[in-house]
């Protein structure tokens, strides 16, 4: 079965990467690891292949073979020209590219994160992320796979100057990787039409949690969902794994957050696609009725490690984010405002210093308005100098360089970085 009649089956979303197979515990590197029995507080439906792991041997080496199995039998020129879809309304080319795009663009990144690709297959998602100044851990177990991926980045680097070296590749099976490298280092783990081929989603999802720094991310996009009893979309999954011989699994949503809860995530969110054009008449649209798959048949979701004391950090959270800000002295020195200013979480939420590579740090903003739309203020943002937690203080010393700002009233405001405006301004009285 061709890429795009599986896509169809999966709501639009499912494409056939590559076979990654995902693992047992960081550290322990066995090459037949024992099935891992599901959770045994989940009682529903878990997943269409729940015992995959018996056959591990195998499917890792059908994930292995998989591009020469598809050159014998398709031919591999739409591997090399993924996502791009010359079809009638090239329709994958839109599912694909929206689905990553607006996971990169949830995750609210910091320049320079350090991202890794599981199951990057030809690397047009390893690809975008490098272009967008991201670096790139690539996982996946086809040295084929890989081979393709460090040539499309070498002609990336020739025609943008964008270093080809921003990503590493690996070769092999997430349990199988020495990663003890990257334990807490990594800023964001991608799964992108690559889930639902996990074998031990427990130890895989454990495994990822302890290679995320505090506050990282996870991003599933591309999934469809699986409920028991659709028989097309059982049929084609079972077609496909008597084709290739790899592993079609996808998951039930309850259960999927189920595992993740498990492995110790939190912010668990599932999210609607809404990207298009629309004619005026449908602006009043709900949400559901404009989204790009129905929220029952995908998985496109995020979920993050927690930060340090299982606080949650302020840009996850902005009900919970408060502050109490006091100016101990402010004047204007040519053309900038100098300030010494005492900042207090009266929140619930941890303030991060904005320090790469941390990113959801709080940063002091000086404003012409105190509204959150305001778009004049000064060029550079106060970082904090450390991680400030509930109940806690810290005093800034900052120059402000705003001559646009010396003349009129003027405001102090709080920012999570790439979330939102804090509630509450101060206007600076000189």
């Amino acid at each position: 079965m061709r890429v795009a009649r599986l896509r169809r089956m999966f709501a639009g979303q499912l494409a056939r990467g590559v076979g990654m197979l995902l693992p047992k515990p960081l550290g322990v590197l066995a090459p037949h690891p024992p099935a891992t029995a599901a959770p045994a507080d989940f009682t529903g439906p878990k997943r269409y292949v729940p015992a995959a792991s018996q056959n591990f041997a195998t499917l890792r080496s059908a994930a292995e073979q998989y591009p020469q199995a598809v050159a014998e039998t398709e031919g591999f020129g739409w591997m090399r020209r993924k996502p791009y879809d010359p079809t009638q309304g090239h329709p994958h080319f839109f599912q694909g590219m929206y689905a990553i795009l607006n996971a990169v663009q949830a995750m609210r990144l910091p320049p320079g994160a350090l991202v890794m690709d599981v199951g990057s297959g030809p690397g047009w998602v390893t690809q975008i992320l490098v272009g967008l100044g991201y670096r790139v851990v690539a996982l996946d177990p086809s040295e084929k796979m890989n081979d393709l991926a460090r040539r499309r980045l070498q002609g990336f680097e020739a025609m943008t100057g964008v270093a080809a070296d921003a990503a590493s590749f690996i070769t092999a099976t997430l349990e199988e990787a020495d990663l003890a490298a990257y334990l807490a280092q990594v800023d964001a783990v991608m799964f992108h039409e690559a889930l639902h081929h996990v074998i031990d989603e427990r130890a895989a999802l454990g495994k990822v949690f302890a290679l995320l720094r505090p506050g990282g991310c996870v991003s599933v996009s591309g999934e469809g969902s699986w409920t028991p009893g659709d028989t097309q979309l059982e049929r084609s999954l079972d077609a496909e794994m008597a084709r290739y011989g790899t592993l079609e699994s996808p998951f039930t949503r309850p259960y999927l957050r189920h595992v993740l809860a498990a492995a110790g995530f939190e912010d668990i969110q599932f999210h609607l696609g809404v990207n298009g054009i629309f004619a005026e008449a449908q602006a009043r649209m709900e949400l559901h009725q404009v989204a790009n798959t129905p929220a029952a048949a995908s998985h496109a979701l995020l979920a993050r490690r927690p930060m340090a004391g299982g606080l949650r950090p302020a840009a996850a959270d902005p009900g919970q984010t408060t502050a109490e800000i006091t100016v101990v002295s402010a004047a204007w020195e040519q053309g900038g405002l100098v300030v010494r200013v005492r900042l207090r979480n009266t929140g619930r939420t941890l303030w991060p210093a904005h320090v790469p590579p941390m990113h959801q740090g709080v940063t002091l903003a000086l404003t012409r308005h105190a509204t959150a739309t305001d778009q004049m203020e000064a060029a550079n943002r106060c970082p904090l100098p450390q991680p400030v937690p509930p109940g806690g203080e810290v005093v800034l010393d900052w120059r402000f360089e705003a001559p646009a700002l010396e003349e009129g009233p003027c405001y102090l405001r709080l920012v999570a970085e790439q979330a939102y405006w804090l509630q509450g301004a101060l206007r600076v009285k000189l």
